[in-house]
């Protein structure tokens, strides 16, 4: 294995573990474009490459963790984000509102709170 290939699965797994209290199935798997981290969540399933967001959203996960558990924040809230960063706008069906909700919830992170904001100009 190359060293590319072995940096995209260290991160890989790493995503999979952040994940796995929000969302039902994490597991990686391999492509033949390359690694991907394939999500499932209820109706929702989806796949996740590896990528500068995804660091980011490793990141976020590993910051707020400390008030999801201390009761500040609600598992819910993060899981609607991180829903928001991985899924389309269509697929969430979030309304502009909770765009702005979960904004809030990624003030600190400058690439992901600008990103939900290009998404919340998207949402209907």
């Amino acid at each position: 294995m190359s060293a590319e290939a072995t940096k995209q699965m260290f991160l890989l797994k790493r995503a999979s573990i952040a994940l796995a209290p929000y969302f039902d199935f994490c597991a990686v798997s391999y492509a033949e474009g390359g690694f991907r981290l394939r999500i499932k969540s209820g109706n929702h399933s989806f796949t996740v490459e590896p990528s500068k967001r995804l660091l980011d959203v490793i990141r976020f996960i590993e910051k707020i963790e400390p008030a999801v558990v201390g009761g500040k924040v609600k598992q819910s809230d993060v899981k609607d984000a991180l829903l928001a960063i991985f899924l389309p706008p269509k697929a969430t069906k979030f309304t502009k509102q909770k765009y702005r909700k979960l904004a809030g919830l990624v003030n600190k992170h400058k690439k992901l709170l600008g990103f939900l904001i290009w998404r919340r100009k998207q949402a209907p």
